[in-house]
């Protein structure tokens, strides 16, 4: 997960880590300072650094999923806002556990969110942590609910 503070030593201190790194982890700000561009220019440009993937969290606006060959701009669930502490590392762990357990990058991404969406919604990260179950019941709320505004 490279953050701020670590982007902060420039692009040149991070290539070695680069060049042995799978999937990318950055918040927007680390992007920013690593790269100098927006999210997209910056995922392509680690791209060509080694990872096979690239993610940017971008708290309220979602994440951009980035790989060789498409990206996938996932939103952030329309849920209330307490406390986003540990919603991107929840992010993250969710995102993780569903691509690593076979799934596709879309749903592995649409995963993520909905399980980073329960962390904001009460006040401290650890207990607020969903389940398996949770995830896959705000998922399905989600897609029930775009369904019926569609139908509208």
């Amino acid at each position: 997960d490279l953050e701020a503070s670590t982007a902060v030593h420039g692009l040149h201190a991070l290539k070695r880590l680069l060049k042995n790194t799978d999937i990318l982890f950055m918040n927007g700000e680390g992007s920013r300072i690593a790269f100098g561009e927006d999210s997209l220019s910056s995922a392509r440009k680690a791209l060509t650094l080694g990872p096979q993937i690239v993610v940017i969290t971008r708290g309220p606006h979602g994440a951009l999923i980035v790989d060789r060959t498409s990206s996938i701009q996932v939103d952030a669930l329309n849920e209330p806002v307490v406390d986003t502490t540990g919603a991107g590392d929840c992010f993250i762990g969710a995102f993780l556990a569903h691509y690593l357990d076979g799934h596709d990058l879309w749903s592995t991404a649409r995963y993520a969110a909905a399980a980073a969406s329960y962390v904001i919604g009460t006040v401290g990260s650890r207990t607020s942590l969903p389940t398996h179950e949770m995830v896959l019941n705000r998922i399905t709320r989600i897609a029930s609910r775009t369904l019926q505004e569609g139908e509208s």
